[in-house]
């Protein structure tokens, strides 16, 4: 089931763990959280910070969730008009090669057909992830993914 990420504890740890450190563990194979330069990339943010960046009109949060309300996917996307453009899309580890990344997607893409959305675009340097989206639909142009959602 999906829902939009929540300003709670639960949540902000959830965000944390998919979109913080996901995201440092691709930038620059980083290996701790401050770089040779000692500049620090995590670039967590704040409970209350978090709480405005959920909040906002222009960037999506979308959590997959268990049975139990526990997130275990998380997506970001923007959309303007009919073009909706996934920015991150994780599956924590421990649930990864489960089939719910699958699941994830086809639920986030009916909602965002429901809203009137008829082209998802995503930008993916990850050559592990070209299989699953192609798998999901995408046409692919190097690094950048389009999938019309019209006939």
């Amino acid at each position: 089931m999906i829902r939009k990420f929540k300003a709670t504890e639960n949540d902000y740890r959830a965000y944390i763990e998919l979109f913080c450190r996901t995201s440092l563990s691709f930038r620059l194979n980083a290996r701790s959280e401050n770089n040779e330069d000692g500049r620090d990339y995590t670039h967590v943010p704040e409970f209350n910070h978090y709480c405005r960046i959920v909040s906002s009109d222009i960037y999506h949060y979308i959590a997959y969730v268990d049975d139990t309300d526990m997130i275990i996917a998380g997506a970001q996307y923007t959309k303007v008009g009919g073009t909706a453009c996934i920015n991150m899309f994780y599956v924590m580890r421990v649930y990864q090669l489960r089939g719910i990344g699958r699941k994830f997607f086809h639920e986030l893409q009916k909602s965002l057909a429901d809203s009137g959305v008829l082209q998802i675009n995503l930008y993916s340097i990850s050559a592990g992830s070209t299989a699953f989206w192609k798998k999901m639909g995408f046409r692919d142009n190097l690094f950048y993914y389009t999938k019309y959602l019209f006939i």
